[in-house]
């Protein structure tokens, strides 16, 4: 949306700059055409006193050369008063930037201060570490040793992980990647068992029995039945992106880094209490 506009903006000030452009190429050629008419009439005058010279008696000569000053004078008021008009000034074609928009574009200059930098979200299972890479799409899984045991590309962005020791599996978010779902990877078969379409972006995930809760941003707080895939919404509120999630028995703990909050939550969805310090969240 906003490039949109932008591009509307680009395109009438282009408009305006041809408009403004080809009224002065309109004045220029009028000038132009002034000044060539004149010209022709100076160079009929001067073939008429070589002329004049070369033929006329004295009389002749004395009464044209009178007609020939009239006639200059004439011209030379002419030619003054076209130094005099503004179509013979320089002009100059220039743009004033509003204040309001150079404030901003001086705002804009300060992104090039942010960067990005890459966390991998892991997981420990029982003899083995999991990480997410979230703009390589991947997960690696590594043995205490620190060795790489395998890895599976992911079909979209990856962002938060929860495993299942029941069926030996892995579940991963997509965060905000165009591909809104929950991929199940198998850890023997080390490949994707199957991917659970959204209606939402996804980031924070936790499981409890054969549930898996996840933060899925305009959504709110949602949970996923494993068996039937059916999903169930927790918390309706709106929550911002990158949030994450935690199950201790029948509680979920939910953190808000714009708030810089710890929600917690009963099964239902019922708030239990807020944690709140800025300095450690």
């Amino acid at each position: 949306m906003i490039n949109n506009h932008l591009d509307k903006l680009q395109e009438d000030l282009i408009k305006q700059l041809y408009a403004v452009e080809e009224k002065e190429n309109s004045k220029i050629r009028q000038l132009l055409s002034k000044l060539e008419k004149k010209e022709k009439e100076i160079s009929d005058k001067q073939r008429n006193i070589v002329n004049i010279k070369q033929h006329a008696t004295d009389l002749q000569l004395f009464l044209s050369i009178k007609q020939i000053e009239e006639d200059v004078s004439s011209k030379d008021d002419i030619l003054n008063s076209l130094v005099q008009d503004e179509n013979l000034k320089n002009h100059s074609l220039e743009y004033k930037l509003y204040t309001a928009i150079q404030n901003t574009i001086s705002d804009i200059n300060s992104f090039r201060d942010i960067h990005i930098e890459e966390k991998p979200c892991e997981i420990v299972l029982n003899d083995r570490t999991v990480f997410t890479y979230y703009t390589e799409s991947l997960v690696k899984v590594f043995s205490n040793e620190g060795l790489k045991e395998f890895q599976v590309k992911m079909p979209c962005n990856v962002y938060d992980i929860a495993y299942s020791s029941e069926d030996n599996t892995l579940a991963v978010t997509s965060g905000k990647s165009d591909k809104r779902c929950i991929t199940i990877i198998d850890v023997e078969k080390k490949h994707i068992k199957k991917i659970i379409s959204l209606d939402s972006i996804t980031f924070g995930i936790a499981l409890r029995e054969n549930e898996l809760i996840y933060s899925g941003y305009n959504k709110g707080i949602r949970m996923i039945n494993l068996y039937d895939e059916s999903i169930s919404d927790i918390v309706q509120d709106r929550m911002p992106i990158e949030c994450y999630i935690a199950t201790v028995g029948n509680k979920i703990y939910h953190t808000n880094h714009v708030t810089n909050t710890v929600t917690c939550y009963d099964q239902q969805g019922k708030l239990q209490w807020t944690f709140h310090n800025e300095s450690v969240l």
